[in-house]
């Protein structure tokens, strides 16, 4: 796990408890998630061929993959939910940006459509591996997401909220 990371996703949950208890305890259990899957991804990228087509290692992307996926929902249902409760406040704009990123990539995953925000995308998000930033999903022709560049955005977001001067209630 890359731990490192994980410290950031714990420093930057404690603030969210004043807007729901178990946000803390969301955002650390993603975070979580998040910094095994990063480390294992950057394992899996310096593999060779040979030992990447092992049974072994077809069995660990595969459950990567899958973990990748519920993360994905996971992240999506935090940031959906916190763009609700934050409903007024200058932060939400922030937040409705990491929300429509997730959106992309959530639609197609969960409901084999495109998201209405990007008609030209595929209806299914096509599993695929990044050669920078593992586990990604590809849309079109050229277009791919990863779950990194998702993770990014959602650690960088919760990061910036602990900056935000506190909304008494």
């Amino acid at each position: 796990m890359d731990n490192d990371r994980y410290k950031r996703w714990v420093n930057a949950s404690h603030k969210f408890g004043r807007i729901e208890p178990f946000f803390m305890i969301l955002i650390q259990n993603l975070g979580r998630v998040d910094s095994r899957l990063v480390f294992e991804d950057s394992v899996f990228l310096k593999l060779t061929e040979e030992q990447m087509g092992t049974i072994e290692c077809a069995t660990a992307l595969t459950d990567r993959m899958t973990l990748s996926y519920l993360w994905v929902l996971g992240g999506y249902e935090f940031v959906r939910t916190l763009a609700q409760r934050l409903a007024g406040q200058p932060f939400k704009d922030e937040v409705v940006g990491v929300k429509h990123a997730f959106n992309r990539l959530r639609i197609p995953l969960a409901k084999f459509e495109a998201a209405s925000r990007s008609p030209d995308d595929s209806p299914i998000a096509y599993p695929a591996i990044n050669s920078l930033d593992g586990i990604a999903w590809q849309l079109g022709r050229e277009t791919f997401i990863t779950r990194l560049e998702l993770s990014n955005q959602l650690l960088d977001m919760v990061e910036r909220y602990e900056e935000q001067p506190q909304i008494p209630e």
